[in-house]
């Protein structure tokens, strides 16, 4: 993401323009005082989306340096694509996410069990070797999909693993879904809002599930992303994708002050996830220009 790429949605208005230009400045700037003067990790830089195998990308990453890996890897063969035909996600590739997560990390897999995926039971059996289960998350969503014959489908599942079972982080303040509150509160309540289950029913798809309004496939929302992101880890830490895809990852990090270090294999995706943290840098410029001006 440079300064350059960002001017180029700049207003055409010389003054505003050029206050325009010195926030996004500003803006990067302190994205790298949140790396602690440090843009690197390992070899690795942190804020950018590597268009390489994530486990030679892992590779470069010191151990237990990353607080959170939360990834969407292939069902396979459910979206027709050359890169979900077969399956990537193996006890090599779950040895590394191991390696480099802290002991206080947790790890988010996506994942899917139907007709045409059974991608659920292929991923429990390799992440039970190596880590801790802790709990399945389903996503209801709104839209379904389904074969002629038999019950439609409208859920996706998350695997969440632990490294250590005592020193995973769990932040109460953040268990409680603030757009919920209870009826009447008890005595015994220790909070006004009801806590989040392990299903998920109030997330819509991205564009109401319409696939061609979408720019992957398989895309998740960005709040997914966040409400997993705000319960495991702090401001400034460090989050981990191995299938960025088109970058939901990396916009729900940095809408939540975090670094995210991604790797993506197919250069259509990695170039759109660049052009949505473009955005997002512009979008939050232009809230702070607004607000100088008020």
């Amino acid at each position: 993401m440079t300064n350059r790429s960002l001017r180029s949605t700049i207003r055409t208005d010389s003054c505003r323009t050029v206050r325009h230009a010195v926030v996004i400045t500003a803006y990067l700037k302190s994205r790298r005082r949140a790396n602690n003067m440090a843009e690197l990790l390992g070899e690795i830089e942190l804020n950018r989306i590597y268009q390489r195998d994530c486990i030679e990308g892992m590779r470069m990453i010191p151990d237990e340096s990353v607080d959170l890996v939360a990834t969407d890897p292939p069902y396979v063969n459910v979206v027709g694509e050359d890169w979900d035909k077969e399956n990537v996600f193996t006890d090599e590739l779950v040895s590394e996410m191991r390696r480099v997560l802290k002991p206080s990390g947790s790890i988010y897999v996506w994942c899917g069990i139907g007709e045409k995926s059974r991608s659920l039971v292929d991923f429990i059996q390799i992440l039970d070797k190596q880590l801790n289960f802790k709990d399945l998350i389903t996503w209801k969503k709104q839209r379904g999909i389904g074969m002629r014959k038999g019950w439609l489908y409208t859920r996706e599942e998350c695997l969440w693993y632990v490294k250590d079972n005592k020193k995973f982080i769990w932040r109460r303040d953040n268990q409680y879904n603030k757009e919920d509150k209870r009826a009447f509160s008890l005595p015994n309540n220790k909070s006004d809002y009801k806590r989040w289950t392990n299903i998920w029913t109030d997330v819509k798809e991205v564009a109401g599930g319409m696939k061609s309004a979408q720019y992957h496939p398989t895309q998740k929302p960005v709040e997914l992303m966040e409400r997993i992101i705000n319960l495991h880890t702090y401001e400034n830490e460090v989050v981990l994708d191995c299938f960025m895809g088109s970058g939901t990852t990396a916009v729900a990090a940095l809408r939540t002050n975090r670094n995210f270090v991604g790797f993506e294999l197919e250069p259509e995706y990695v170039q759109i996830a660049n052009q949505r943290l473009e955005s997002l840098a512009d979008t939050e410029a232009e809230r702070k220009l607004t607000e100088e001006d008020e």
